[in-house]
């Protein structure tokens, strides 16, 4: 298996099959990749950078009519993404945490495709897509082996880490005093 730097090589040397010219969106793709994974047939994935939360908004009501309760409800879910620690980081690692939930829990099944539209043939560049088991598979895909989604799972696992070394940096350094909640009349 080889190392994260030997795969952002390869990585940063395949992205000019899909991008051509444009050096700007080569730039952003190599910089967005958190994780890149290696699939059995060469393929390459990447897991890209989570970015850190900071605005939360909380609806009350429903077609412009609530109660003082639904307000109140709403009023107290915006103070605590406002003060509360633990919900700031819980809010934050729930996208990566929901990717593994569905990655392991079986209900999927997990296939490989293409990544970019106009990419050459030689390229190797994919994405991972989660399809329900009656629905047909992708166009152009394979579809995954255990291993190979257990590679993907470890890739989370790593990302999930250094993200919450992030986090709670991030917190050091800001506190919460960046954060921004609000409440609005859900119409």
């Amino acid at each position: 298996m080889k190392d994260q730097k030997t795969l952002k090589n390869i990585f940063a040397q395949e992205l000019p099959k899909a991008w051509g010219e444009s050096q700007r969106m080569i730039d952003y793709c190599y910089k967005e990749a958190a994780y890149v994974i290696e699939f059995n047939g060469g393929e390459i994935a990447t897991i890209d950078k989570p970015s850190v939360k900071k605005d939360f908004c909380y609806g009350y009501g429903y077609c412009g009519i609530s109660t003082e309760e639904d307000e109140n409800r709403a009023s107290r879910m915006a103070r605590k993404a406002e003060s509360d620690t633990n919900y700031f980081i819980d809010k934050n690692m729930e996208p990566l945490n929901r990717w593994t939930d569905q990655l392991t829990n079986g209900r999927y099944k997990v296939y490989i495709r293409p990544h970019y539209t106009g990419q050459t043939e030689d390229c190797k560049l994919v994405c991972y897509e989660l399809v329900d088991p009656w629905e047909a598979a992708p166009k152009n895909s394979r579809e995954l082996s255990q291993e190979e989604i257990d590679n993907i799972v470890n890739g989370y696992e790593e990302v999930k880490k250094a993200f919450m070394k992030r986090l709670n940096t991030y917190l050091k350094r800001y506190g919460l005093t960046k954060v921004h909640s609000w409440t609005y009349l859900s119409d």
